[in-house]
């Protein structure tokens, strides 16, 4: 009995010694972490990315270990009443790109368009999967609507119909006596209020892929426009930001080709619209658009860390 109670004292010993080392770390990397992040909500549902370098985070903050990404959760906190919604929310995440992207919820109030989330994340003293992505739900971003028939509305100068195709392609025609005339891509406040595109002065991307067919003219030209609303003064923000596509004008006839525009809305900006503009020298044809796209360039970034003691809220 003497030799078997020294044997379970040595291995108790050696235990320990294993033990400690691990605990140690944890006391500096407590679990159960959290960063927190703002992200504009707009008045239909979205999906929205998050810049993610884990590995940047901890290493900022003179922290060892590594996050578990199989335990991140991403919920809503509401800092009112200080709480967190129970309810994770649906997201992907990809190590390679290191991005999440998250369903953010339609918010019909403007008060509370900005929102605030927390992902929540285990850090450990061992290495990360050897997965190259953590995936929750198959989700790609997506700022603007599935329902896209109010994107495409336009003024009497020009021959079309206000809504996609079955081909998911948007066609108009520009008669020999056009006399200047404009597409509406995203909702003018005021008019088509329920799908106002909310901004925040941050830098975004808009895009939208068009083709032309005999435009009868050597001289015509055609101009992405992006106007500027205050939702607090109720008026247009002068003056608007506006680009000419330079790689088309004058050309009768051109395949599908991608135009871009960066952008950074001014102070005071709360929505945005896009147009497209084509001068009175165009006279005749066709043209077609598809896939307008915008995208946010200054993502919100994981750039905190902070305790949540309680994490046992979050199902």
């Amino acid at each position: 009995m003497k030799t078997f109670g020294n044997t379970l004292v040595l291995s108790v010993c050696i235990l320990t010694a294993c033990i400690l080392p691990l605990n140690a770390d944890n006391t500096n990397n407590p679990p159960n972490s959290y960063s927190e992040v703002k992200i504009l909500a707009q008045k239909w549902q979205t999906t929205q990315e998050i810049e993610t370098d884990f590995d940047d985070l901890l290493s900022s903050k003179n922290i060892k270990g590594q996050v578990d990404e199989n335990s991140i959760k991403i919920c809503q906190f509401y800092e009112k009443e200080k709480r967190k919604d129970a309810n994770p929310i649906p997201y992907n995440y990809n190590r390679e790109n290191k991005r999440l992207i998250l369903e953010i919820a339609a918010e019909p109030d403007n008060e509370k368009a900005l929102k605030t989330y927390r992902v929540y994340f285990n850090i450990n003293g061992g290495n990360t999967s050897d997965k190259h992505s953590q995936t929750s739900k198959n989700i790609l971003p997506k700022l603007l609507p599935n329902d896209a028939s109010y994107i495409f509305s336009i003024n009497s100068g020009l021959k079309g119909k206000s809504e996609k195709t079955e081909s998911n392609v948007f066609p108009f025609e520009i008669p020999a006596d056009y006399n200047t005339g404009f597409i509406l891509l995203t909702a003018l406040p005021g008019v088509y209020g329920n799908y106002s595109f909310r901004v925040l002065p941050s830098s975004y991307r808009f895009s939208i892929w068009v083709k032309g067919k005999a435009l009868n003219t050597s001289d015509w030209n055609m101009r992405i426009i992006a106007g500027w609303w205050s939702e607090k003064e109720k008026k247009f923000l002068m003056p608007f930001s506006e680009t000419t596509v330079k790689e088309v004008r004058g050309i009768s006839e051109f395949d599908w080709t991608k135009f871009e525009k960066v952008f950074t809305p001014p102070l005071n900006t709360d929505y945005v619209y896009f147009i497209i503009f084509l001068n009175k020298s165009c006279k005749g044809g066709t043209m077609w658009l598809d896939k307008p796209d915008i995208a946010i360039i200054d993502l919100p970034r994981l750039d905190n860390l902070s305790y949540d003691g309680e994490e046992k809220n979050v199902k």
